[in-house]
């Protein structure tokens, strides 16, 4: 199961918590699981922290966690669709339906969908 956004909020508060030193040890375990399944708000609690005052062993944790968070952060933004052409194409017959003269009575074309009962048609 990942981590929903209510628990990554009381993660983020325990690494920006001044405990002491027996948070250590969680906050070391915090980083490990952001390097996995961190995101944007986990990657602004590490930033975040690193401004402070801590010690070294926590520090080098950080640095290290940050790297993976923001490869995570590239990895998600180049995983995003591109919804719309930035240019319209040369040929028309590129498109689906053209681009230009565009009627709104003409219904959206969809995929088609698979059937778990292909052979039963």
């Amino acid at each position: 199961m990942l981590l929903g956004e209510e628990h990554r909020a009381v993660l983020n508060k325990a690494l920006l918590d001044s405990g002491g030193w027996r948070l250590t040890d969680f906050k070391l375990s915090i980083f490990k699981a952001y390097e996995q399944v961190g995101d944007e708000s986990s990657l602004a609690a590490v930033e975040k922290l690193l401004t402070k005052k801590i010690d070294a062993q926590l520090r080098d944790a950080a640095e290290t966690c940050l790297i993976y968070l923001k490869q995570n952060e590239e990895r998600v933004a180049e995983a995003q669709p591109l919804l719309r052409a930035s240019a319209l194409p040369s040929k028309h017959e590129e498109l689906l339906r053209p681009a230009v003269e565009r009627r709104e009575e003409e219904p959206l074309l969809r995929p088609a969908t698979l059937r778990n009962d292909i052979g039963n048609e």
